[in-house]
């Protein structure tokens, strides 16, 4: 049952640095290549909020923040039919 509460923090903690990113997001003055650099730190001490810190708590943490940077990067790339920035390079040459 105590994996089933790992995991289940584990998204809640990816939902919080979901959120804080796209707060982040709306500051004009942090540069975009910040908030994929941040979240891992914002995921380990939300992370080491819900439990008593420690190696694997903080690991669950920068997990689960790296999560959130990837969900991210799919929802944006979903949106646009899966073009990236180098696709578009591409078709412009």
């Amino acid at each position: 049952m105590n994996e089933y509460n790992d995991i289940l923090e584990g998204v809640g903690i990816a939902g919080v640095c979901v959120m804080v990113g796209r707060m982040l997001k709306s500051i004009p003055q942090i540069p975009d290549w910040t908030i994929p650099l941040a979240l891992p730190f914002v995921g380990a001490a939300a992370a080491c909020l819900l439990e008593p810190p420690s190696g694997p708590v903080v690991i669950k943490g920068f997990l689960a923040g790296g999560n959130a940077v990837w969900m991210n990067q799919a929802f944006r790339q979903g949106k646009t039919g899966g073009e990236t920035i180098f696709m578009k390079k591409a078709k412009d040459e």
